[in-house]
């Protein structure tokens, strides 16, 4: 059985990383979290006829200090409509808080750093650092999210089932 590992960075634009158990990525993308769902057929199209098992670690949802009703109110949807897809298409998932795989992913840097993600996901990933850079001069960048998802990613496909 072929297994796959995928990584969720949730938001109204959600990052998702799907990683093959050779440790290769298969997809790195931003996707709004309305076309999730399309996202996901598609990528079940290009498995089917193979025996694969795909799992999934979703960053764990939580209110943030300083953000205001109505875009909490958004995150929340979109973090519902997530967890259905998954749901939907019977997909394995652990929600993780970013404590849990920073810990184990970000190991002797800057944890509450945005650049720290990017940075480590380019390392782990060289082949693929075009998915994670970050604009000159800017201090967070939509590609934050996609360096996020592929470390969730790899951070399911070293710990799912241990």
């Amino acid at each position: 059985m072929i297994k796959y590992y995928m990584g969720i960075d949730p938001g109204i634009v959600a990052g998702i990383s799907i990683i093959g158990g050779d440790g290769k990525i298969l997809s790195v993308d931003d996707v709004p979290c309305t076309e999730v769902a399309s996202y996901i057929d598609n990528a079940f199209a290009l498995w089917r006829g193979k025996d694969f098992e795909l799992v999934c670690y979703i960053e764990k949802s939580q209110a943030m200090p300083g953000q205001g009703v109505v875009s909490m109110f958004k995150y929340g949807r979109s973090f519902g409509v997530l967890l259905g897809t998954l749901i939907a298409f019977n997909i394995p998932y652990q929600e993780v808080r970013p404590q849990s795989w920073k810990k184990h992913m970000l190991k002797d840097m800057d944890k509450s750093s945005k650049l720290s993600s990017i940075k480590k996901a380019a390392q782990l990933f060289p082949e693929r650092v075009r998915d994670f850079r970050l604009k000159p001069g800017a201090k967070s960048s939509v590609d934050e999210h996609k360096a996020e998802a592929t470390l969730m990613a790899e951070y399911c496909r070293r710990t799912w089932g241990k």
